[in-house]
């Protein structure tokens, strides 16, 4: 039986192509094969989260698509270029703030009924083992009564990158929730991270119009 081979999806490919392009002209074909086969050795040796079931895995996967690449350029991509190609990505999505507004309550409330039973089903099979290091979720342990708040316990991506040595690069990939909350008309407020040390990462969003935002902006 042949085992399955994995490639790097198309619009992760564009990207990584238009990258290198810009920064390594005339390696573009040579950067796409080598992560290509990175990434083919990563899936194969990486355990499942979940799959389908688990609806933060393409995290996972995500995460193992850029670090193919960085791995491929010889880990020559800079914080710099990568907040550009995530850029590039977020700008196919500005569609998005036309749909989810977290200015409105309603926003918070349809995150709630996706995470609340999603802790739920997180937590249980992480504890079974059929989901192995997926991360647990604790919903709104500060109590706020504004936004939408939880904490991921644990992080696959964490594990990976300390494993192959990438925790350099891991801090870069959690910046990406910042664009990704302001296609949501939102503002992540966040205190740590496991990729700095801590035990959990903390999310809370709220609208990029609301008290809990401008006071943020008037502190940085």
């Amino acid at each position: 039986m042949t085992m399955k081979t994995y490639k790097i999806a198309r619009k992760y490919r564009k990207l990584f192509k238009r990258c290198a392009q810009k920064y390594f002209p005339g390696e573009e074909k040579v950067l796409l094969t080598k992560a290509d086969q990175i990434y083919d050795g990563f899936q194969k040796e990486t355990p499942s989260i979940g799959g389908k079931e688990n609806m933060l895995a393409s995290n996972l996967d995500m995460a193992m698509t850029f670090f193919a690449f960085y791995e491929a350029t010889d880990r020559r991509i800079t914080r710099e270029m990568f907040l550009e190609v995530a850029g590039w990505m977020t700008e196919k999505l500005e569609f998005l703030k036309k749909l989810f507004d977290f200015n409105k309550p309603w926003m918070a409330k349809l995150m709630y009924r996706l995470y609340i039973p999603y802790a739920k089903k997180a937590n249980e099979n992480k504890q079974n083992g059929k989901w192995n290091n997926t991360w647990g979720v604790v919903i709104n342990p500060e109590g706020y009564t504004e936004g939408c708040s939880f904490h991921l316990v644990g992080c696959p991506l964490v594990d990976f990158a300390q494993k192959h040595g990438y925790m350099d690069f891991m801090p870069h990939l959690c910046e990406i929730d910042n664009p990704m909350a302001a296609l949501m008309n939102a503002k992540l407020l966040r205190n740590h991270t496991v990729a700095t040390g801590a035990f959990s990462c903390d999310f809370w969003y709220v609208g990029n119009k609301s008290n809990a935002s401008k006071e943020e902006n008037n502190n940085d």
